[in-house]
């Protein structure tokens, strides 16, 4: 389950279950009394990965806006207005799940739509220059960053592609 304490009391919780058909429906009437949504992972044990990737999306947000505000604290800027500026920004871009449309994690296959491997590209080749120079402003303001940098070196498969962008 996921959602924290304030979905937990509105009966507002995500579930990711894992089990045979049989075992989640037999389970469905009490998740659906607890939760907004249930989805079935499919063979037990799955429930609980999908939880812990699903925490991991946050766990890795957090540490990203702890890199961030590191980095703009050492460059001198208000974090409360970094803060208001991230979440205004996120509703019209998106967040951290922007990018999690596609079945798979592998490389784009062969024969895939051109115009969407095209715009992928291009976000791609955008996140490698900003991390580039995020990378850059870090070390000229004494600032380490290993998140950013591995996101650098990661910016291919980010985007669905091999090897460097």
């Amino acid at each position: 389950m996921s959602g924290g304490p304030d979905a937990s009391a509105t009966g507002e919780l995500v579930c990711m279950i894992g089990g045979s058909e049989e075992e989640v429906d037999r389970l469905r009437p009490v998740l659906d009394a607890v939760s907004c949504l249930v989805l079935h992972m499919r063979p037990p044990g799955a429930g609980l990965a999908a939880k812990l990737a699903r925490n991991l999306i946050t766990y890795g947000s957090w540490l990203a806006a702890f890199e961030a505000q590191e980095l703009a604290e050492a460059a001198g800027i208000d974090l409360l207005k970094l803060g208001e500026a991230a979440r205004e920004s996120d509703k019209r871009i998106g967040g951290a799940t922007r990018l999690m449309f596609r079945t798979t994690a592998a490389p784009w296959p062969a024969g895939s739509d051109e115009g969407l491997l095209k715009l992928m590209r291009s976000g791609a080749e955008v996140t490698h220059n900003d991390l580039t120079t995020i990378l850059e402003l870090g070390a000229e303001l004494g600032v380490d960053l290993p998140l950013a940098t591995l996101a650098e070196r990661r910016c291919g498969p980010i985007y669905g592609f091999e090897g460097d962008i």
